[in-house]
């Protein structure tokens, strides 16, 4: 697997990863008690997951503590749509399913390595089959939505 099985490579995420909104991010820190450098992190990490969406074709699902940001950034309703909108040229949707998508789960972190270099493991860890409260899932395509 490398990038070029995909429509957009590394120097096309720049602006995703420039994208700042630091009230989410104080927020987020607030509501789950963490600290703010702890939640910037994890912001950043949470849009590699987004771009990885964008461009990987069957659903996939986050860690738990990806899901646990993505939900906390789509409440920011406004700033969620601008922020897809912008990058991805339309609404992530983020699918609550009753089994995580598995599949795709070793061509996610394979692709997240090979674009963004490395990965935190705590963040995307290999061994977790994705544990989210929500049994989250999302996909860069709607289900007639």
């Amino acid at each position: 697997m490398n990038k070029a099985d995909y429509p957009i490579h590394q120097q096309d995420f720049s602006g995703i990863l420039a994208y700042k909104n630091d009230n989410l991010i104080k927020l987020y820190a607030v509501r789950e008690s963490i600290a703010l450098s702890d939640a910037a992190h994890l912001f950043e990490e949470c849009k590699k997951f987004l771009a990885l969406i964008s461009i990987i074709p069957q659903p996939i699902s986050p860690s738990k503590q990806l899901d646990s940001m993505w939900h906390h950034f789509i409440l920011h309703t406004h700033d969620y749509a601008a922020f897809c909108e912008k990058f991805f040229g339309k609404f992530l949707h983020h699918h609550p399913t009753n089994q995580p998508y598995t599949e795709s789960r070793g061509e996610m972190l394979q692709l997240a390595k090979t674009i963004f270099g490395d990965i935190d493991p705590v963040i995307w860890p290999t061994t977790e089959v994705i544990a989210c409260d929500s049994s989250c899932g999302g996909d860069s395509y709607c289900k007639g939505d």
